[in-house]
């Protein structure tokens, strides 16, 4: 529900600052003096645009705790209330935000750099080339560097891929969610690989093929109606909005709950999880199974 409500928001800030701005590039022709985009829209536009990415950042800094906490109860034959899944994962929610802002983002923040300098490199070294009518070897070798760079980073990402979750349920540190992430994917990665691309071709593609109705449906109308159809047309355009937002929020909620499931999955293939939950259950119905990582 988060997810779609940021969805949402972003959606529909962006559109209002997409609107404005093209209503002053569109009044450019045939105006000496084109009017300028309001203030206060753009300003509304960009505070719902944030808004919406603050909701969608808070929304999935829960799921991830709530789906690991309550795909492992679930595996125990326990359920799981919101309540008992904040309950569980209250005391380690400091170490989690230690490990999501302070060592995940900045990681991804210098990938980011990375590549943004590799791909500057590379457009220099082009327009160098054909300023000078020659081929650099920067020509070949920053493509080459850029490959390994992807190879590299995604090979990071899968080892990484757990961490949130095994913070969120074991008791262990950040830099330990980091070793432990390490150890349940390691003689897994292209197993784990193939499972997060996977689900993310196919939650892709099904977004795209069921929003791709509805925006076709919006852009036609749109193109047939005139300026007096105005209210139908906002309309419709906050209708494909709303259907749109469901559509990545439902996305997002399913990947987050694949990786969830997929944690859970690496502990029952390392370490035999699943065994220790069927003795115990069997033994000691009421009381869960104790090991690392149980909550």
């Amino acid at each position: 529900m988060s997810q779609a409500a940021a969805s949402l928001l972003i959606l529909l800030g962006l559109g209002v600052v997409f609107s404005d701005s093209m209503y002053f590039l569109s009044a450019t022709v045939g105006s000496d003096v084109p009017p300028m985009p309001t203030a206060g829209a753009l300003a509304g536009g960009l505070t719902v645009t944030l808004a919406g990415m603050l909701i969608g950042l808070i929304g999935q800094l829960l799921a991830v705790p709530f789906s690991t906490v309550t795909a492992i109860r679930a595996a125990s034959n326990r359920r799981t209330s919101l309540a008992d899944a904040w309950s569980a994962f209250r005391p380690r929610a400091g170490k989690f935000l230690f490990l999501y802002f302070l060592i995940l983002v900045p990681i991804g923040i210098v990938a980011t750099l990375i590549a943004t300098a590799l791909v500057a490199v590379w457009f220099y070294a082009l327009f160098n080339a054909f300023e000078h009518g020659t081929t650099g070897g920067a020509l070949w070798i920053v493509p080459l560097v850029g490959i390994g760079m992807i190879v590299l980073g995604t090979w990071l990402a899968v080892k990484l891929s757990v961490a949130l979750n095994a913070l969120s349920v074991e008791d262990i540190s950040a830099t330990g969610a980091i070793r432990r992430t390490w150890t349940l994917t390691r003689g897994l990665w292209w197993r784990t690989f193939g499972i997060l691309l996977f689900f993310g071709v196919l939650t892709s593609v099904a977004s795209g093929m069921l929003s791709f109705p509805v925006e076709l449906v919006t852009g036609f109308s749109s193109a047939m109606m005139d300026l007096s159809g105005a209210g139908e047309l906002s309309a419709l355009v906050i209708i494909g909005m709303i259907v749109s937002a469901a559509l990545s929020g439902a996305a997002a909620a399913l990947q987050v709950i694949v990786v969830a499931v997929l944690y859970l999955d690496l502990r029952f293939r390392k370490e035999g999880l699943h065994e220790a939950i069927w003795a115990q259950t069997q033994t000691k119905p009421a009381e869960p199974p104790r090991s690392a990582g149980s909550v």
